[in-house]
């Protein structure tokens, strides 16, 4: 199959759809109520030095978020002083995780948080059911601590860049489907079999549509391929991104390959259930 033709012709079916079901959730909010007083705060924020104040970190789960924000935030990479915007969640904290870009809390705290309005956005992610979202108040004391010299990182979902303004999005994709569930499998993620599917449907969602790039340029997307073998040239993109405003478009062609190969067959299940590597 002629990858450029088959995503040529899936684009050209959504043109003529209006919107796809996964592409419209790549950007739904299932809770979206930016109160007054956030409003305020992102509009009388200080000048940045930067064309971006925000960045939205974003891909599927194993990909390299985590690692690439600490390595970013403890080296100040780029001169940048990059601070992290904490979520909280309900899903079950991994062995391997601290409260660094997490915090961990019950489904009744989290429903208390949506009562108050106390979330910039929700969003309930396939495989777990577990839930994640940005409190209002990380955001504003993230705000009200920021200089001009600051970007602050939010991870979570392209539908962010509908409530932040002067925001630039960053989608991580993996080399290969084959490499990212070897980073699952030697992360133990809990739960991970069930979102693989989920990922590789978005996946699929978002990439189907870029050899038209001007799709991504119009919602401030960069894609970029975090390649373990590579991180620092990944991470420089990201700079670029934010300092250049410059977009990149990096689609590895196995990972278009085997994304078009699991989600024509229909065989996502099976897929997801497959050993790492094979």
């Amino acid at each position: 199959m002629n990858l450029q033709n088959a995503a040529a012709r899936a684009h050209t079916t959504i043109r003529l759809a209006g919107q796809s079901k996964q592409l419209a959730n790549l950007y739904s909010l299932e809770h979206y109520s930016v109160p007054p007083f956030v409003t305020a705060a992102l509009s009388e924020m200080e000048e940045s030095n930067y064309p971006y104040k925000f960045l939205v970190l974003t891909g599927p789960s194993g990909v390299g978020k985590s690692h690439t924000i600490a390595d970013m935030v403890d080296n100040c990479i780029g001169g940048i002083d990059w601070r992290l915007v904490k979520r909280v969640t309900t899903r079950p904290r991994r062995s391997s995780e601290t409260n660094d870009e997490l915090i961990f809390i019950t489904n009744e705290e989290f429903r208390q948080l949506e009562v108050e309005n106390g979330l910039l956005y929700c969003k309930t992610y396939g495989g777990n059911s577990a839930m994640y979202g940005t409190p209002t108040s990380h955001l504003l004391d993230a705000i009200s601590k920021s200089t001009p010299q600051t970007v602050l990182i939010i991870t979570g979902t392209i539908a962010l860049t509908q409530i932040l303004p002067n925001c630039a999005c960053v989608y991580l994709v993996p080399p290969s489907v084959c490499e990212l569930r070897k980073r699952i499998a030697a992360a133990a993620k809990p739960g991970a079999h069930g979102l693989i599917s989920y990922d590789i449907q978005e996946m699929y969602a978002l990439l189907s549509f870029v050899p038209d790039s001007t799709y991504a340029e119009s919602h401030q997307i960069s894609i970029i391929c975090n390649d373990t073998d590579k991180e620092s040239d990944c991470i420089r993109k990201i700079v670029d991104t934010v300092v250049n405003g410059q977009r990149t478009m990096e689609i590895p062609k196995l990972l278009l390959r085997e994304l078009m190969n699991l989600c024509q067959t229909r065989n996502l299940n099976q897929g997801a259930n497959t050993a790492p590597g094979t």
